[in-house]
């Protein structure tokens, strides 16, 4: 989604929450193909947004509001999820 929609407006953050080393995390990153940032020392995000199970993902409106907060995307859910953006997407552009 990152690739298919990042020229669209959306924007992807990971956050480390295990607060590994940079270089740790570089290797992990270039290993699995991200391309997107990776926030470091992110044990305080994930305790203040309620991120119980990880991965937990959050889809979060460009105001910071959270929009949804989803425990699993896989390839049975990324589908939908993907819809889900792009119709966002679009309405934010129609404002």
């Amino acid at each position: 989604m990152h690739h298919s929609l990042g020229d669209k407006g959306l924007t992807i953050l990971a956050v480390n929450s295990w607060n590994e080393d940079a270089q740790k995390l570089r290797r992990f990153a270039r290993k699995h193909g991200w391309t997107f940032p990776v926030l470091l020392n992110g044990q305080e995000v994930t305790q203040a947004w309620g991120a119980t199970s990880l991965p937990t993902n959050f889809l979060v409106s460009p105001e910071g509001k959270v929009l949804r907060k989803i425990s699993q995307i896989d390839a049975r859910t990324l589908p939908q999820l993907e819809l889900e953006v792009q119709k966002l997407l679009a309405d934010r552009d129609k404002k």
